[in-house]
Parts: C-alpha cells; sequence; structure tokens
C-alpha cells in the first residue's frame, strides 16, 4: 500500500519531471548536485526531517516505521530504476514493473 502511495501519486511524477530538466542540459557532463532542484532538495529535507523526527518521538510503534520505510524504499528503489532504464533505454519515463508504459522517443 505504501509502494503503491508513493510510487504512483509521487515518485513517478517526480522522475518524469526531473528526467526532463535533467536531460534539457546542454553540457555533456554536469555537476551530479544538479541532479535535484532547489524545490526538490528542500522537499527531501522536509521528509528526511519528519522521518527523523516521528521516529525519535516514540509516537508511532516499531513494526509501523518498519512497515511504512519497507514500502518507501521499494519505491524508492522502482524510482532509481525507472531513471536508470530511462537513460539506458532512450524512452519516456514510465514504471519498470509495468514495461508497456514506456515509449520510445522518436
Amino acid at each position: 500500500v505504501i509502494f503503491v502511495l508513493f510510487h504512483s501519486r509521487i515518485f513517478q511524477k517526480m522522475v518524469g519531471k526531473h528526467a526532463k530538466r535533467i536531460g534539457g542540459y546542454e553540457e555533456a557532463k554536469t555537476n551530479i548536485l544538479k541532479f535535484f532542484d532547489k524545490k526538490g532538495y528542500i522537499m527531501m529535507a522536509i521528509m528526511m526531517g519528519g522521518g527523523i523526527g516521528l521516529r525519535m518521538s516514540g509516537l508511532v510503534p516499531d513494526w509501523f516505521i518498519a512497515f511504512f520505510y519497507t514500502g518507501l524504499g521499494i519505491a524508492l528503489t522502482v524510482a532509481g530504476l525507472t531513471f536508470l532504464l530511462r537513460y539506458f533505454m532512450n524512452v519516456e519515463p514510465g514504471c519498470p514493473l509495468l514495461p508497456h508504459t514506456y515509449a520510445k522517443r522518436g
């Protein structure tokens, strides 16, 4: 459930947005820190800070943290695979678990 929510609602859209932005760079090589834009880094800091704060607060049981992080980790892994597949296969962003969602660029 966590995987499906994060992957379909957040990460799949984010991969497409960032892949298009990165593909628009004119330089052959670019700094790795340009992978995300400013908004992306702010979002990452908020999510990491919120996760660390929630875990340290003790407001939720350990089993929930484990369940949530497992789903989130799988969604992040699939997003990373999507970036790699897009790069190596020269395709529009889609879901690596559903290959029919890819469309070759002309």
